[in-house]
């Protein structure tokens, strides 16, 4: 029995969501501490929307880092399902689009609910926001175009007629079979040889037509 079946659509979503994430968040994270971009570091996103606040410890951060990737994850599987003609041309574009759609969503939930998150958001860490998603999407979806191609789905179409078994059905009952009669079986005869004959003189016996002496 096999843990992950490939050629479930679930599964392969499953893991070009989680590696486009995770190249996201170390996209994420390489603006903020070496490019120096302010704010909008997207685990201080989760822990804002789960914590009520962002991240001050290292377990929050851990925590929060868990809760993007499954997040990110998660909308590669949605993504899975919804774009279901990925072999389509401009598979590169629908991917950007979604990465963008899901950043845009994320902001517009944060603004309308007026979640504090603490986080200094401005031109520079939305940018930088939009493009770590926009390619996320991109890599999300060259991934699960590679795994669609190599763990292609089970066409029920193209199931050869040889491998379907077919069942006759009656409407009206079969007549009963007779039991088949036992055929006797008979032994094979056993090849004696001219010696070993019984009235053969060196057996022990005596010739047929003779009769012994008193």
């Amino acid at each position: 029995m096999k843990i992950v079946d490939m050629r479930d659509r679930f599964a392969r979503g499953v893991i070009a969501g989680f590696a486009a994430a995770l190249c996201q968040t170390a996209l994420n994270i390489f603006s903020y501490f070496v490019l120096h971009v302010p704010g909008g570091r997207y685990y201080n996103f989760a822990a804002s929307l789960v914590l009520g606040k962002k991240s001050s410890t290292v377990s929050e951060a851990i925590f929060s880092v868990i809760i993007q990737i499954g997040f990110a994850t998660a909308m590669g599987v949605l993504f899975a399902y919804l774009i279901l003609g990925i072999k389509s041309k401009n598979h590169i574009l629908k991917g950007m689009l979604w990465g963008l759609t899901i950043w845009f969503a994320s902001y517009a939930v944060i603004t309308l609910f007026k979640i504090e998150t603490g986080l200094k958001i401005n031109i520079f860490s939305a940018t930088s926001n939009a493009i770590t998603s926009a390619v996320w999407g991109i890599l999300l979806v060259m991934i699960l175009r590679w795994l669609d191609n190599k763990f292609p789905d089970i066409d029920v179409n193209k199931i050869e007629v040889s491998q379907v078994k077919h069942r006759k059905f009656y409407l009206t009952p079969e007549p009963a079979k007779k039991p088949e009669e036992e055929k006797p079986k008979f032994k094979k005869p056993i090849k004696v040889g001219r010696r070993k004959h019984w009235c053969h003189p060196s057996a022990g016996g005596y010739p047929r037509g003779t009769r012994r002496n008193p």
